[in-house]
């Protein structure tokens, strides 16, 4: 956009320049009071031109950043010799009297 807009105003520079420049002059081919001798006024245009399209003849390079993969690891649970998984739950078995019975007993961790 930058480009686009520089362009844009060196055109906009280079047409009223050009437009100021001859309008005094009554013989433009051969005023010979001043500078201007000729209708050699076509280096100027061929600059910009030249700048202008080298730019627009240029490759795009574009940047490209690859999504890295993202990787879940679930923490390893460590289970001691009373732990029990069920439906992918934790229980911790215990011993426990009950009206005088001695039950085993899942308890949630």
């Amino acid at each position: 956009m930058k480009k686009v807009l520089l362009t844009l105003s060196l055109l906009l520079i280079a047409g009223s320049a050009s437009a100021q420049w001859h309008h005094e002059y009554r013989d433009r081919c051969c005023y010979r009071g001043g500078i201007y001798y000729g209708g050699n006024n076509w280096v100027a245009p061929a600059l910009i031109g030249g700048v202008i399209g080298y730019e627009l003849s240029r490759p795009r390079t574009e940047v490209i950043v690859e999504q890295q993969p993202i990787v879940v690891q679930q923490s390893q649970i460590v289970l001691g010799p009373n732990d029990v998984i069920l439906n992918g739950v934790v229980y911790t078995r215990q011993l426990t009297v009950i009206n005088g019975i001695t039950q085993e007993v899942l308890i949630k961790k």
